[in-house]
């Protein structure tokens, strides 16, 4: 939460220039709540003038083509995160199934209720008790929440899009 008001406190204060908005006239009270669904779109559109900025390629769904980097590069963060924890390669679909099922909960607070969750997806069943362990550790490394919680995915659209590509796929 803390990660995403200070994301959203820099969009604002980058964008205010240019929209010939003080910094002190920003009001940002109505959006103190880093869990308010104002945060994702804000972000998105964030992130689509990176975008631009970086690939000035017109594209025929820019919001897709965000959400589409953003999840490589959270799907580059488990590898690495696979890699660290010596985790074989064929695990990578767990762990995406793994990621859904954190976000479809809104999380877990402690890393036994995430792998008795996790135990009751396909992609787990015959999996080593150790393997199960280790993708319950991975998620705690990357997506943190106090000492044993994991976090949801965000952007909220995030976990939709990666949702949707699994059901898709």
């Amino acid at each position: 939460s803390q990660e995403r008001l200070y994301m959203f406190e820099a969009a604002v204060k980058a964008f205010a220039p240019h929209l010939g908005v003080k910094e002190a006239d920003l009001n940002l009270a109505p959006l103190k709540n880093p869990g308010s669904k104002a945060y994702d779109q804000i972000l998105l559109l964030h992130m689509q003038a990176l975008e631009r900025l970086f690939d000035s390629t017109p594209k025929s769904d820019v919001r897709n083509s965000i959400l589409n980097r953003l999840l490589e590069r959270e799907r580059q963060h488990w590898r690495e995160a696979m890699k660290r924890l010596e985790m074989p390669s064929h695990l990578f679909d767990a762990v995406q199934a793994a990621v859904v099922r954190v976000c479809e909960v809104g999380g877990f607070e402690r890393k036994d209720e995430a792998k008795e969750a996790f135990l009751k997806l396909s992609e787990f069943r015959g999996l080593p008790d150790a393997l199960v362990g280790a993708v319950v550790t991975l998620l705690c490394e990357v997506y943190p929440d106090g000492d044993q919680g994991i976090a949801p995915l965000r952007p909220d659209p995030l976990y939709d899009h990666l949702a949707n590509q699994r059901l898709e796929g």
